[in-house]
């Protein structure tokens, strides 16, 4: 690019002035230029066959016209466009209604975004009469406008899409166009990459590709997926990972920390190092240990997101190891010592109620493989569903909550939840099979059990998707004719019955979860009136959102009716043992007796507890939950909460798909799993280097060679210039410029205290260059003179920039001034209130908070004046007591904190004395109580926990110990404020880590002071 381009397209006000690309976006302004250079490889079909080349996809038509006299060099026509498009599918033989992707020219302007929809829109006319089947978007969304290379980038981008079967994200779009209405064409803007699956089996996978350019040149091409024979094995897993996994095994516990710092004193340039080959050259380096047959006892597995983050791991596993025998960090530092685990692995299967849209969506896009299983289920559920399975599972982008409520909801339905739970369970089965992963155990909760007889091979894969769908349907009609519902009860099997003879409840104990936790079922009014009841008797009940009451006798002529589709299905004896929710044991070998046990399954209570227990008395000790979420391990954990065992989740909140894999392999590679971690590099395209070599290397790309040169667009210097320039000191004889530094802004402590921060050096030193010599090599006196010129024009810039932020500094620290004198005046006002004995409002949350919002101090400062002295007032409050503090810390407390019970206000009379109520506790003081209980729960050192750590994916912190911790903590600190606690509880299930907890509570302390209450219990 050059100035006379941006000239040029600023004359037809064509580029955009917020500098973003919006292809078909409601708030795009224009094009953003760019550069690109691309290249492709034609070649007739049958030469590259035999040729034996790679073949990305086949050209099937090209398409173009002109209509440059139509208006001007860059107003669209929507006519010329049409007319480019048709003779495209014309030329290739198709219909447009089979293209299911077309990467759009998409300048992003409006008037251009808009009339190249419409034209789509003509040309694709009303063949297929489902609407927005077809995904658009631009790749200039991304880069930019490459101009003449803009068509090839968009060609590279659709052949990259039919080769791996996806539907690239376009980015940006906030919001569709509002000139177009995408609800009644055949497209919709696709912002997710998502999996492409193909439901139209007799054809191939097909995509268009617009270019239209200056003075009305249009083209369009017609591309689709090339299905040789040799396709399948050129398939290259393009997906980038969030993270990589290295191994150390060796036989004892120093050989590990040797091999740990051998790594650490390689990482001596970790910018100049890319973690993926280090991560590869590790595993080969690994791979030929473990080929000579050596016993290796000793397990070190770390997962980590970049060089720098391993070498702090790494430097952190060689604190953490000490006497330990078994180290889990919960950032991805894992360590085992001892035998391995093999033969004690179980697989969970979730059931309804763990479906989610998108669910696995990252793993599922990246695996071709996996498309299989999803093609698979939308064939064989043709008839019988409204639309494909996959579309309710992985659905269209949405642009609002309601969207995404819509869907959600559509998906739990009885009768697509479970078939889609099936697919993506046996999907993550098959996704932990290819890494050497398999299970000795099966097991499954409620619906869970049909996928784990699947897993466990008494039933094939077809008959699996065929019975979720008549089972949902069987099931949703049962709930219109005899509705009902379900409550989850705090409490054991024995005490809930107990406790329904006793108060007379028309309700029946349906699922046996934990040792705290059973569900059960009646109908609508009686499942109310129980909720009430349990909770006047001081036990917590919770009704479950299903429209049935699920596992009762209520369901025993839908079980009859599903006997008779169950006489339809093959069984055979399962290759592994497979565990039955209503016995609580093993299932039975005889085909004839599995369909009685699953027909009685829908009638009879989900004893899941008993279950686990003797799964674990069997021989299991590793539980896998193969499938979306993490219900299934929290559960596991609580009913094997005395017991040595490792709970383990495919799925993970807020962690991306291959981290969250990464982490599961890790763990079970420190177990001592078979784990094949070939399959994690394959096809990535990495060299066979050894270590050594990496090593070598980075300490090459650190410190090249005086030919390599760093280029811009203004000059060129040698690549280690900068370098130099930066780390020398400078030279004796240059003169200097001093600037006197400002200082910071005041700075507030969370005790509202004020900080006076240490004076740093009295000046900043600005060197003068003037003096320095710049004679080139012929001692050419206008250069040096040039040279000399630039260092002070870089001098003026330099003190130019200092005295802006000079000047913002003083800015900053007036304002710092200002609030110690506001915090003053309020000292002074409650000095004065509490001597006529009025009412005094606590000023710790009201000056001290606006003071500490001022701007953050700069990085130079001066001494600031300290503030101004505190007259002793009367005491308010009181700090708490020791053992109120030590109350606090005994017990584990829930990771939620919540609004501030108000208390009544003092009498005025009362103030000079001492007998007023203790004050909320300080958010310090929640703080600790909170990741004391934390600890507790989780068994993490408490120095350990990070709090912007995720509390469910880092710390597996589940909806369990969620409310199991709140308990605890709801003891010490008033977290319900006069609120009702399903509400506070559902206020703090959005909160991700400890740190939004803790702000969460000083935001409701600091309301609960001002109105006069207390979040501290007495």
């Amino acid at each position: 690019n050059n100035p006379v381009s941006y000239i040029a397209f600023s004359k037809v006000q064509a580029l955009s002035p917020t500098g973003r690309s919006r292809p078909l976006d409601d708030k795009s302004d224009g094009i953003v230029i760019a550069e690109g250079a691309a290249a492709l490889v034609l070649k007739r079909l049958s030469d590259a066959e035999r040729d034996g080349d790679r073949i990305y996809a086949v050209i099937k038509g090209i398409g173009s016209s002109s209509d440059g006299r139509n208006r001007s060099l860059t107003a669209p026509h929507p006519q010329g466009q049409v007319l480019a498009v048709q003779r495209a599918y014309r030329d290739a033989g198709v219909e447009p209604s089979t293209v299911e992707l077309v990467e759009a020219h998409g300048t992003g302007t409006p008037v251009g975004d808009k009339a190249e929809i419409e034209s789509l829109n003509l040309a694709f006319g009303n063949a297929r009469p489902l609407r927005q089947y077809c995904a658009v978007g631009s790749v200039k969304s991304m880069i930019g406008h490459t101009k003449v290379a803009a068509g090839l980038a968009s060609m590279i981008k659709s052949v990259l899409a039919l080769k791996h079967r996806i539907l690239p994200a376009t980015l940006g779009v906030e919001a569709p166009n509002s000139h177009v209405d995408f609800t009644h064409t055949p497209f919709y803007i696709n912002t997710k990459t998502r999996p492409w699956f193909n439901t139209q089996t007799e054809r191939p996978r097909r995509c268009g590709v617009s270019a239209f350019g200056f003075g009305g040149s249009n083209f369009h091409a017609v591309l689709e997926e090339y299905l040789g024979d040799y396709r399948s094995c050129d398939t290259v897993d393009f997906t980038p990972r969030g993270a990589e996994i290295f191994v150390l095994s060796r036989s004892n516990r120093e050989e590990v920390e040797q091999g740990v710092k051998l790594l650490v004193d390689g990482l001596e340039y970790p910018d100049c190092i890319d973690l993926a080959q280090l991560a590869y050259s590790v595993h080969l380096a690994e791979s030929r240990r473990r080929s000579s047959g050596k016993k290796e006892a000793c397990r070190l597995a770390i997962v980590a997101a970049s060089v720098p983050d391993l070498k702090v791991k790494l430097h952190t596993t060689l604190l953490e190891l000490g006497n330990k025998r078994t180290v889990k960090n919960p950032q991805g530092i894992y360590y085992g010592e001892g035998d391995s685990a093999a033969g004690s692995v179980c697989f969970l299967f979730p059931g309804q109620g763990s479906q989610k849209v998108h669910m696995l969506q990252e793993l599922v896009v990246s695996v071709p493989a996996l498309h299989d299983l999803f093609e698979q289920a939308d064939v064989l559920l043709r008839d019988r569903l409204p639309r494909p399975l996959s579309s309710y599972i992985y659905p269209l982008p949405e642009f609002s909550d309601e969207e995404r409520d819509r869907q959600q909801i559509e998906l739990n339905a009885t009768r697509m939840a479970q078939p889609a739970l099936g697919v993506v369970d046996i999907a993550a089965f098959k996704l932990l099979g290819s890494f050497g992963i398999r299970p000795d155990f099966v097991a499954g909760h409620s619906y869970g059990e049909y996928v784990a007889l699947c897993a466990g091979g008494a039933i094939s894969q077809d008959d699996l998707i065929r019975l979720s769908e008549i089972r949902g349907r069987i099931v949703s009609e049962a709930s219109k004719t005899t509705p009902g519902a379900m409550a989850a009860v705090k409490a054991d099997e024995e005490k809930v019955r107990a406790m329904i003879k006793r108060l007379a409840l028309s309700v029946t104990p349906a699922n046996m979860n934990a040792p705290e936790q059973t569900v059960v079922a009646g109908s609508v009014s009686a499942i109310q009136q129980a909720i009430v009841a349990l909770g006047k008797e001081g036990v917590k009940a919770k009704k479950i959102p299903v429209t049935a009451a699920f596992h009762t006798p209520v369901m025993g002529a839908a079980g009859e009716v599903l006997r008779r589709e169950l006489e339809k299905v093959e069984f055979r004896k399962p290759r592994c043992k497979v565990y039955s929710n209503t016995l609580g044991d093993l299932y039975p070998d005889s085909p004839d007796a599995m369909r009685d046990l699953l027909s009685r399954h829908i009638s009879e209570p989900v004893r899941f507890l008993n279950q686990i227990r003797k799964l674990y008395q069997d021989g299991a000790r590793v539980f896998i939950e193969a499938g979306p979420g993490r219900v299934l391990g929290g559960l596991v954990d609580s009913i094997l909460a005395h017991c040595p065992h490792t709970t383990l989740h495919i799925d993970a909140p807020a962690r991306p798909g291959w981290v969250q894999v990464g982490h599961v392999l890790a763990q079970a590679l420190t177990l001592g799993l078979p784990v094949n971690l070939d399959r994690w590099f394959s096809d990535r395209r990495l060299a066979d280097m050894e270590l050594d070599a990496v090593f070598d290397q980075s300490r090459v790309r650190a410190n090249p060679g005086p030919v390599i040169w760093r280029l811009n667009g203004g000059k060129a210097v040698p690549w280690n210039k900068r370098a130099k320039a930066e780390s020398a000191e400078p030279e004796p004889s240059a003169a200097r410029v001093d600037i006197p530094a400002m200082s910071e802004s005041v700075i507030m402590t969370t005790q509202g205290q004020v900080a006076v921060p240490r004076p740093t050096e009295p000046h900043t030193r600005v060197p003068d260059n003037r003096s320095r010599k710049t004679m080139t090599k012929d001692g050419s006196r206008q250069n040096a003179m040039h040279s000399q010129t630039a260092t002070v024009e870089s001098v003026s810039d330099s003190l130019f920039f200092q005295i802006q932020a000079n000047i913002s500094r003083l800015i900053d620290l007036q304002q710092g001034q200002q609030g110690l004198v506001q915090r003053f005046l309020d000292i002074q006002e409650r000095f004065i209130t509490a001597k006529l004995g009025g009412e005094v409002q606590d000023f710790s949350t009201s000056s001290v908070k606006e003071t500490s919002e001022q701007p953050k101090p700069a990085a130079a400062s001066l001494q600031t004046q300290a503030a101004p002295p505190v007259p002793v007032l009367p005491k308010l409050a009181f700090a708490p007591s020791a053992e109120a503090s030590n109350a606090t810390a005994e017990a584990p407390s829930p990771v939620v904190p919540t609004l501030v019970k108000p208390a009544g206000s003092v009498p005025p009379q009362s103030l000079p004395g001492a007998g007023v109520k203790k004050g909320p506790a300080t958010a310090e003081e929640f703080q600790a109580d909170l990741v004391h209980a934390v600890s507790e729960r989780t068994g993490y050192p408490e120095e350990m926990l990070d709090l912007d750590a995720h509390m469910e994916a880092d710390l597996g912190i589940d909806s369990i110990k969620r409310i199991e911790i709140y308990t605890t903590l709801n003891e010490h600190h008033d977290l319900l404020g006069g609120r009702e606690e399903e509400t506070v509880l559902e206020e703090l299930a959005g909160l991700k880590t400890l740190r939004r907890i803790v702000e969460w509570y000083d935001a409701n302390r600091a309301r609960a002071l001002k109105g006069g209450g207390s979040s501290k219990k007495a």
